[in-house]
Order: structure tokens, then sequence, then C-alpha cells
């Protein structure tokens, strides 16, 4: 999970101080969803060219998944850097490259997804989209994840759902949906106090979510 994108409240209060959702965008939903998964596509199709035309490919995954931690640090460098639109430029090119990798059913695909949403809501303030692809990573999550891998991936897990559920709530709640966004808000708690006793045993909470 990356660092520097995702600031999660510990108190009662959802107020993200680094965030500046205050006031929502006005857009076109279908075109901006529809313009960022042309994104996505688009990158992902000349990853797989770069790979394909390479004279010298290396073995396995390696050149991807190196494209991808340079893109990582990426955007971390800009988020600190405050270039935020360009960080959530870089944020499109790790799903891109996270659904090469690890293809479309692995959680850290549905990770990938999930810092894009919250970037949606952070950086470009746009709760819709922002729901869109939390509620991506979320269906990638509950559609069959393996939680007996090891204690750093199971706080990873967790850790991306506290992202997705924070980016649903904090979302409905600038589209006024307060019920809605009481319910993600209190998913937030619940996996974080989760995640504060994760350990070596086995993680109860997946058949609550």
């Amino acid at each position: 999970m990356l660092s520097v994108p995702i600031h999660i409240p510990t108190d009662s209060t959802y107020e993200d101080p680094g965030s500046s959702c205050t006031t929502p965008k006005t857009a076109s939903t279908a075109h901006d969803a529809e313009e960022t998964e042309s994104s996505v596509l688009d990158y992902t199709e000349r990853s797989q060219d770069t790979n394909r035309n390479d004279t010298h490919p290396p073995k396995g995954q390696s050149f991807t998944m190196d494209k991808l931690t340079k893109a990582e640090m990426r955007v971390e460098q800009f988020i600190n850097d405050n270039e935020l639109l360009t960080a959530h430029k870089e944020l499109i090119k790790c799903v891109a490259l996270s659904r090469i990798i690890y293809g479309d059913s692995h959680w850290k695909l549905a990770e990938a997804f999930a810092n894009l949403a919250y970037g949606y809501l952070t950086y470009q303030e746009l709760p819709a989209q922002a729901k869109q692809h939390a509620e991506s990573a979320k269906s990638i999550l509950l559609g069959g994840v393996d939680m007996t891998k090891s204690l750093k991936e199971k706080r990873g897990i967790l850790g991306t759902l506290v992202t997705i559920y924070y980016t649903l709530g904090m979302a409905h709640l600038l589209q006024t949906n307060g019920r809605e966004a009481y319910i993600s808000l209190q998913k937030v708690e619940k996996i974080m106090e989760e995640l504060g006793r994760a350990s070596g045993e086995k993680l109860c909470y997946w058949e609550n979510i």
C-alpha cells in the first residue's frame, strides 16, 4: 500500500486535514469514468507491447514489476511536491500495471483501485468516480481472496479495506447520503480495530464486510 496518499482519521470526526474535498466538482460522471477506464486499458496495452518488443526481455514479470515500483515511488514524490494531478495519472498507471502483473482477481489490483478511488476523492474532488473505483476494489476482494496468506499480506488486505470504506464513506458524505456514509465509516472503525489486533491467528472480520 502506498504510504503517502492515504490519510485515515482515527477519531470520530472523520475529517481529513490533508484533503481538499470540501466542494465536489461538477463533472460528467459517465464521461470521466469512461475516460479513466480508457486510460487504464491504453496504458495496459502499451505496457504489454513494451514487454513484447523488448529485445532482451527479463525473466518473468520483473520488468513490469520494476515499472510498477517506480510508478508508486513517483506517486509519493508528486504528492510530497503537491503535484496532485500528476500523482493521479501515476495512480492510473499503477492500476494498469497491477492488472498486468497480478491479473483481475488479486488483492494487489484491489489495492491499486482503492488508491485510485482515494485519488479521485481527494485530488480531483470527484466523489462519484471515487465510489465507482472503490466499488471495483471491493468487488475484487469480496470475489474471493485467500486469507491464509502471510501476516504481512493480511495486513495489506485489511489496509486496503480501510481505504475502500473510508473513500466510500466520504464520497457518500459529499453527496449528502448520510446513512450510507455512516455505514461505511463504521466499517472503517471496525477494520481499524481488527488491523490493530492483527497477529498470527486467523482474522475473522471477512464474514462481516
